[in-house]
Parts: C-alpha cells; structure tokens; sequence
C-alpha cells in the first residue's frame, strides 16, 4: 500500500462537487462526457433538464457548485426563476449561471437572485472549469463587460441613506 507524505496529500486537491443542468438531455450528455475528461478536478454529482430534477438532484447530492442555465426544458428563464429558492433550500452551494449570451438584464438578474457567478456558453471548457473552481471557493466569475452591467446598476439604484460616522 502506497502512502503520501503530508506535503504529497496537501498537494491534493478535493475534488469539486457539481450539478449540471442545460436545457436538453443531449447537452446535458455532452457535458457528461466533457467531464469525464477532467474527472480528477470535478465529481459531477447529477446533471438535469427541469426545475424539478434540479431540485430533487439538489436535495440528494448537495453539490459545492450548481451550474444552472438560465433556460430549462420548462422554459426561458426558469433556471433564473428558480435561483432564490436554491438559495433558501440550499445556501451553502454556490449559483454559477449558464446563458446563451452576456445580456445585461440577465446577468444583472443572476447576481440579484443569488449567483455568484455568470458564465457565456461563448466560451470554452476550459473557461468554464475555471469558472467553477472560482465559484467553489467563494470568489465571484464574472468578465468586464458582466461586472459592467452590474455596477451600472447599482449606480442607478436609489441612493441608500448616509450612515452616521460615529
């Protein structure tokens, strides 16, 4: 039996726990199998098309990391929809949003609802592997222009009452 030194077994990083959802099982298995190619760095706990298997596969696996298209098989938008009530059930997984493309409504939405994080389908695998690593230890993904449409939102929000200095 082989045994690692402490300074071997620090080198080791856990894998990173993750739920997949896209809006058709063909994508879903397509993403199955990209996975596999990076298996070491991601336990790929569930994938799922609908509300309901993300909140069942949730429920069961309770992954680090759900990556959640915005658009499912029941529709535009119910990944979004769905987001505050991952939140509610399930806090301690962290929200990386899937889209079609960077729109600034959806995007600012995302963060809103309880994303950490939103990714572009645009970009490459790799990206995305970065993406949920990033996501599992608590930092946010975004690129410029994302992070720009969210800061010009929260400049356009109503000004929050000035806090007393004392």
């Amino acid at each position: 039996m082989l045994k690692c030194s402490s300074a071997e077994r620090k080198n080791i990083r856990p894998q990173i726990t993750v739920l997949i959802s896209d809006s058709t099982k063909m994508h879903c298995d397509l993403l199955r199998k990209a996975f596999y190619s990076v298996r070491q760095r991601f336990q790929v706990v569930a994938f799922a098309s609908s509300t309901g298997e993300i909140l069942t596969a949730l429920q069961q696996h309770r992954p680090q990391v759900a990556v959640i298209s915005c658009d499912l098989q029941d529709g535009p938008l119910s990944g979004l929809r769905l987001l505050p009530e991952i939140r509610r059930a399930h806090p301690e997984t962290k929200i990386l949003v899937a889209m079609a493309s960077p729109n600034e409504e959806v995007v600012i939405d995302a963060f809103r609802l309880g994303a950490v994080g939103v990714f572009s389908r645009n970009g490459p695998f790799d990206l995305l592997c970065k993406s949920i690593e990033v996501v599992s230890r608590g930092q946010v993904w975004a690129n410029a222009e994302e992070l720009h449409h969210v800061l010009r939102a929260f400049a356009k929000s109503p000004k929050p009452p000035k806090l007393d200095p004392t």
